[in-house]
């Protein structure tokens, strides 16, 4: 698992790089996050040396990862899949399969751009809920109690309160797949909108100095912006 789409390209296609070193029938099954014109790339230039490139995007941490309860989706042609399969079982607790890789990689994007979110708007909602002189222990104690609520909200909205940034996936981390949203909408002719203000967001947090910090450290451009600090009270 790489960091983006140039890295992988690197490393899959350059010099001494993995489609030139596997042997004829081989199959590069790769997880990182990255564009669908780079995963189609690949599959593309693996088939004509006759190798294979599957495209497995993954949801999950460490944690998951660890325990093999990953939610993963891999691409690609079916035979080469098939192979695969028992080595994506031991990682995942669910899997969907895709005909090309493509839809693997925009799934990914599309469910990145969930957290990216879910992110913006918590960090948003609980520096007004601080101005507004409101506990967000309470703000999120309500929201555990509702159908808005997600696991995500309680563990980064805890994390905020305790002023926990030790990242899992850095803010600079979010912004390169929120910008893989934002090229992703337009090559498929949709709006991109609110990946286009995440974006700037995110950019904002990095200027402040937050770009290594865990992605939840967004909410510091929201509390630069209101010259307030949200942290548990007491």
């Amino acid at each position: 698992m790489l960091t983006g789409s140039e890295a992988l390209e690197s490393v899959a296609l350059g010099e001494n790089g993995i489609l030139e070193g596997l042997p004829e029938g081989a199959i590069h099954v790769d997880c990182s996050t990255i564009l669908a014109s780079t995963s189609t790339k690949l599959y593309e230039e693996y088939k004509l040396q006759k190798k294979h490139f599957i495209h497995s995007p993954v949801l999950g941490s460490v944690t998951q990862a660890t325990d093999g309860i990953l939610l993963m989706f891999p691409g690609g042609d079916q035979e080469p899949l098939e192979k695969v399969m028992p080595l994506i079982n031991n990682l995942a607790k669910s899997v969907w399969k895709f005909d090309h890789p493509s839809q693997s990689t925009n799934l990914k994007i599309a469910l990145n751009s969930i957290i990216a979110g879910t992110i913006a708007m918590l960090s948003q909602s609980m520096v007004f809920v601080e101005k507004a002189g409101i506990d967000n222990s309470v703000f999120l104690e309500v929201l555990s109690n509702s159908a808005l609520n997600s696991t995500t909200i309680q563990f980064k909205g805890s994390n905020i309160l305790d002023r926990n940034f030790v990242p899992r996936f850095t803010v600079e981390n979010l912004l390169k797949d929120s910008n893989y949203m934002v090229e992703s909408c337009k090559t498929e002719g949709c709006r991109a909108d609110i990946a286009e203000s995440i974006s700037g967001l995110l950019k904002d947090a990095i200027n402040l100095g937050y770009g290594q910090e865990d992605y939840s450290a967004i909410i510091k451009a929201f509390e630069s912006a209101a010259n307030t600090e949200v942290k548990r009270k007491g």
